[in-house]
C-alpha cells in the first residue's frame, strides 16, 4: 500500500502533549507484537513453519511502524527542545552571562612558545 506524509501545525506550547498523543499508539503496536508473538510461539510449537515466517514478517513490520513513529516523536522533542533551549539564552539577562569566569583554573593551559616558535 503507498504511503503519504502527513503534515500539520501545531501550537508550540502544545507539541509535548501532541507528542503524547502520538506516543500512545504505539500501546497499539505493542499489544499486536505481543499477539504475533503468541502467534509464532504457537506455530512453532505445532511445526506450522510457513504460517510462522508469514507471521515473523507482519511481526517485522510493525517493529518498522514502531521505529518510524518513535523515531519521528524523538525529532520532534529535540528540535522543541533545541528551541525551547535557543529562546531560554535569548531572554537571559545579559549580567547573568557576564557572571562566567571563563579563567578558571580547571582550563587545561597549552605551553607558551619561544620566539623561535618551537615549544619550551
Amino acid at each position: 500500500m503507498p504511503k503519504v506524509k502527513i503534515s500539520y501545525g501545531v501550537e508550540l506550547e502544545d507539541i509535548p502533549e501532541e507528542v503524547q498523543k502520538l506516543f500512545d499508539g504505539i500501546t497499539v503496536w505493542m499489544d499486536t507484537l505481543s499477539k504475533q508473538s503468541d502467534t509464532i510461539d504457537d506455530l512453532l510449537e505445532t511445526e506450522e513453519l510457513e504460517s510462522c515466517v508469514s507471521v515473523m514478517d507482519k511481526m517485522r513490520r510493525t517493529l518498522a511502524t514502531m521505529d518510524a513513529r518513535i523515531l519521528d516523536l524523538a525529532n520532534i522533542l529535540q528540535g522543541y527542545n533545541n528551541y525551547m533551549k535557543q529562546v531560554g539564552e535569548q531572554n537571559e539577562p545579559s549580567e547573568r552571562r557576564s557572571t562566567v569566569d571563563t579563567s578558571s583554573n580547571n582550563v587545561v593551559q597549552r605551553p607558551e612558545q619561544s620566539d623561535g616558535g618551537e615549544v619550551e
